[in-house]
């Protein structure tokens, strides 16, 4: 049950990034062909690690105030869907800005 509430929290997550980026559940992008990607080996670095201790920071919490473990894993499913999104954003910004 634990794994269900985990990718529960984790969808309810993908769900409030997309109404947040594109103000709506369902909405159409449209890319940007003229301009080059840029590709930075180490770009997962900075989001992964700050998910993890993020993550780690919620657990460690949801135990010391005796959340429930269901509350717990959507929390921090939800969280680490979001901050490594978020820091994905800062990392992109600063491969652009440094490359």
């Amino acid at each position: 049950m634990d794994i269900v509430v985990f990718v529960a929290g984790a969808v309810v997550a993908f769900g409030a990034l997309a109404v947040i980026a594109f103000r709506s559940a369902f909405a159409t992008a449209e890319a940007d062909h003229e301009s080059n990607p840029i590709v930075a080996s180490m770009v997962y670095v900075v989001a992964t690690l700050g998910s993890v201790l993020v993550s780690h920071l919620v657990a460690v919490l949801a135990l010391g105030y005796g959340v429930p473990a269901a509350v717990a894993f959507a929390a921090v499913a939800f969280q680490a869907t979001t901050t490594y999104n978020g820091l994905l954003l800062f990392e992109q910004a600063a491969v652009r800005l440094f490359a």
